[in-house]
């Protein structure tokens, strides 16, 4: 009986990914047990796996942004904390949009968290999909 042992560098990759996601850690690895036969071919990445992933939750991804891209406030700071900008004070209008009470509440939502003073998006997948998304058709 064939069985299927995740290499430990596979095992880094996605902790290192999920940053310890509560979902989306098992959730990947266990795509790459679905996927095992994949994994056995050497020219099989973990970016492939990524997109194994993304693909799985393609329909919750597309919902979770057209929620956030329905309010243009939480939109705009979720694409500038997706960025990576250090500080949305120098990089969003303060006086068209409160950036304060827009983080309050993506972080009462679960939507964001906060650490060592940096607001980042809870979901990898979503903060993946986003980048590989939304901002690669913004510069198609």
């Amino acid at each position: 009986k064939e069985s299927f042992v995740q290499p430990a560098r596979l095992v880094n990759q996605i902790t290192q990914f999920t940053g310890g996601h509560p979902y989306y850690t098992p959730f990947i690895a266990q795509q790459a047990i679905f996927h095992k036969e994949l994994f056995m071919k050497e020219n099989y990445s973990f970016q492939d796996l990524i997109e194994t992933s993304v693909a799985a939750e393609a329909s919750y991804l597309e919902k979770v942004w057209d929620d956030i891209s329905a309010k243009q406030q939480e939109k705009s700071i979720v694409l500038e904390l997706v960025k990576g900008q250090s500080s949305l004070y120098k990089s969003i209008d303060s006086r068209k949009i409160n950036i304060s009470r827009t983080l309050k509440r993506l972080t009462n939502t679960g939507l964001l968290r906060k650490k060592n003073d940096t607001y980042m998006l809870t979901d990898p997948l979503l903060d993946y999909w986003i980048k590989s998304k939304i901002f690669k058709l913004a510069k198609d």
